[in-house]
């Protein structure tokens, strides 16, 4: 069974965060403070970033558009509320859940075709991540 580096951890099984000026440490509950994920939690983690790219690109192509009343993103923004920031965010986490509704309907071949590109070409990664586990030899490089 492969096993790949932890991309939230780097491999240390620690998260590592500056709080007040000082270095704070946690468990990394991403690999269980292991350090190296397995390869289904890797293909997940690929699956969500595809999600988060589709949604992001929506919500981008969202802020081009305006209804016939000339109110656009940055109405919409104001009228809920929040910042533009704040209601970008609100619209790829709305836009993540239609994504992940429509990504059902593909076939797994069109899935890890998306996976494929987005590793390739949308985030250019090293090709050499799957090296076996061993002891004391887990591969360097994630496909993220």
């Amino acid at each position: 069974m492969h096993k790949y580096k932890c991309p939230n951890c780097q491999g240390t099984g620690k998260q590592v965060w500056e709080e007040d000026f000082k270095k704070q440490f946690d468990v990394c509950y991403h690999c269980s403070n292991t350090g190296v994920i397995d390869h289904e939690t890797m293909e997940n983690d690929l699956l969500n970033q595809l999600v988060n790219v589709i949604a992001v690109k929506m919500s981008e192509l969202s802020k081009k558009e305006v209804n016939e009343n000339g109110e656009g993103f940055e109405f919409f923004a104001a009228e809920s509320g929040l910042s533009d920031r704040e209601y970008f965010i609100h619209d790829v986490w709305k836009n993540e859940k239609s994504v992940i509704k429509e990504l059902t309907f593909l076939s797994p071949q069109f899935i890890n075709a998306l996976k494929s590109l987005l590793t390739t070409k949308i985030q250019p990664i090293k090709k050499e991540f799957k090296e076996e586990f061993k002891e004391e030899s887990v591969s360097e490089d994630i496909p993220f």
